[in-house]
């Protein structure tokens, strides 16, 4: 299922018996919402004459992290301190075979990550929640690793039950010794 049609499967939630958007701006289509962001893009490409600049912001993700990054690599570069706070999680990648069972591996990656169900299973490149399930068990790992594309990666994390989500926004930059928290976002399910 694509980002568009799931964000517009999201926006019919049942409220009081009638379907209807949480908000107008919530599901609107991907290309009318990233418009925007791709005109200041190109705005400025042309000032500063670099169509890459805006992937300096992150020069250890890939693309600086505006699309085609890795979930797997991000969290491998969490030290210490940051990985304390990082939900478990195992690396894995389905076989390029197509009469390969997936699930004996999938398990030893969870058990040497220390996982145990219930965990979440996530592509390691996608967006928008695509992909994203909760596996409760073997049967429910199996049935999601059989359809996913031979050779790809995913990821296998363990489930926070927590309410909410908060997303930290932290800046530090070139050859400053400590950064700041430009904004924190907490995020909550609309169910």
């Amino acid at each position: 299922m694509s980002g568009a049609s799931l964000a517009g499967s999201l926006g019919k939630l049942k409220q009081g018996g009638r379907k209807s958007p949480v908000s107008f701006f919530e599901f609107w289509p991907d290309w009318l919402f990233y418009a925007p962001v791709v005109a200041f893009w190109a705005l400025n490409a042309i000032r500063y004459r670099s169509i890459t600049l805006p992937s300096l912001a992150n020069p250890l993700i890939n693309a600086g992290g505006i699309c085609g990054e890795s979930k797997n690599q991000i969290l491998s570069l969490a030290g210490p301190k940051a990985r304390a706070w990082v939900a478990d999680y195992a690396p894995f990648t389905v076989s390029g075979h197509e009469d390969a069972d997936d699930l004996p591996r999938a398990r030893l990656a969870m058990a040497e990550a220390g996982l145990s169900y219930p965990v979440v299973a996530k592509p390691d490149m996608s967006c928008n929640g695509v992909g994203v399930r909760v596996v409760r068990d073997d049967a429910q790992l199996a049935d999601y690793l059989r359809p996913f594309p031979r050779g790809a990666a995913l990821q296998l994390q363990s489930l926070v039950n927590y309410e909410g989500e908060a997303g930290i926004f932290y800046i530090r930059r070139p050859g400053e010794t400590n950064g700041r928290i430009t904004s924190v976002t907490l995020k909550y399910p609309l169910w």
